[in-house]
């Protein structure tokens, strides 16, 4: 029986929805997309179309800059594309650990170390699961610091009932290939405190025509495609011949034209039952784990996952592990990310280290059936 390829997001739709949205729905504008965007949300502020979370970030921090401190905190463990934001909106970079591999956070710990000179602290909602970021909330208002929550990963996730991205003073969004919601590519800024609202200028953003828009997710597609066949052809051969062809999806810096404005509301009218299919499979991971340990998720959150995150027992096994998996087509690995993000000051981030170099991405989408999921369990179950 051939092998069936597994990525470790896919998205849930394909080109017959693309030639749906455009024959069904093609007066939709970005702005409709994101009126919707935010009746999920269950919010009335204002949310920016971005051609990505980078830039989204990036955007509202050059919007805020003089409000306070020249310093933006984030965890060492997350997106590089998070310090190439704060770093080109001209803050600098200062990180924090993790709690332990698995995510927890010592929020006290990071309370006692805020300080005037701190402009924003930047929360990481990883993988689909929220962090329950209240404890920092009373003394960031004190001192002036803003709070952006990093909701790239997190669409629809809850703390203690409230939607995430909805808490802080800002959320940043993307719609990659490999987020909850995937347009292809793309980002959205929301405000939630009014009283930066005002401070904010329109970035110029392009739009291509329909036309245009097809064209670009046709390739989107097609690309993905050849990747997700190239999943467990790890020899030196195929790898020479992957940059020879250099199938990367280069992202376009232009805004959310109708085409994917209709995409993404056909998206967010299916996505609590797409959720609930991840939710599902992700626990079933969790619970047929006997050898490995999985992301930490807080009493007071619900999570909207997008992949399990694992820890195998000892960590050393994960590279083992993970190339099996790549050979029986499931494209397992510490892909979010295998490097730290390095701030002002040396640190050397232990946990966040071990996270980095050993925490495995498994796949638990919408398109994985439990027969796969428990090859995957028994997989990383294995003693060696």
């Amino acid at each position: 029986m051939p092998i069936k390829f597994k990525d470790t997001v896919e998205e849930f739709w394909d080109i017959e929805t693309i030639k749906y949205c455009l024959a069904h729905n093609p007066q939709y504008t970005s702005d409709d997309f994101f009126i919707e965007m935010s009746h999920f949300l269950g919010v009335k502020n204002k949310i920016w179309g971005m051609p990505s979370g980078r830039w989204a970030l990036q955007h509202f921090l050059e919007n805020t800059k003089g409000n306070s401190g020249e310093i933006v905190l984030a965890g060492s463990f997350n997106c590089g594309e998070i310090g190439t934001a704060v770093q080109k909106a001209g803050f600098i970079l200062e990180t924090f650990d993790l709690m332990d591999p698995l995510g927890r956070i010592d929020w006290g710990n990071i309370v006692a170390g805020l300080k005037k000179s701190h402009h924003a602290i930047i929360v990481p909602h990883l993988f689909g699961v929220p962090t329950d970021f209240k404890p920092i909330l009373e003394k960031c208002q004190h001192l002036g610091i803003l709070i952006i929550e990093d909701c790239a990963h997190a669409l629809g996730g809850t703390i203690q009932g409230r939607m995430v991205g909805t808490l802080g003073d800002a959320a940043i969004f993307s719609f990659n290939h490999d987020k909850p919601l995937s347009l292809g590519w793309g980002g959205a800024l929301l405000v939630n405190n009014p009283n930066l609202v005002e401070q904010f200028t329109p970035t110029i953003i392009n739009f291509l025509k329909q036309s245009e828009e097809f064209e670009h997710l046709k390739s989107f597609i097609n690309i993905m495609a050849k990747r997700r066949r190239r999943i467990g052809k790890e020899n030196i051969f195929c790898k020479i011949l992957n940059r020879l062809q250099n199938d990367r999806f280069s992202l376009p810096k232009f805004g959310i034209g109708s085409l994917r404005a209709s995409l993404g509301i056909w998206q967010l009218k299916r996505y609590k039952e797409i959720s609930n299919i991840r939710n599902k499979n992700s626990s079933l991971i969790k619970d047929l784990a006997q050898n490995y340990q999985c992301w930490h998720v807080g009493l007071s959150v619900k999570p909207t996952w997008i992949k399990q995150k694992v820890l195998t027992d000892p960590p050393e096994r994960s590279q083992v592990v993970s190339m099996k998996l790549r050979d029986l087509g499931f494209r397992v690995g510490n892909f979010n990310w295998p490097t730290l993000m390095r701030g002002n000051r040396k640190s050397s981030n232990p946990y966040a280290r071990i996270a980095a170099s050993h925490c495995l991405d498994i796949p638990i989408h919408q398109n994985m059936n439990s027969n796969e999921l428990e090859q995957i369990s028994e997989t990383l179950n294995e003693k060696h």
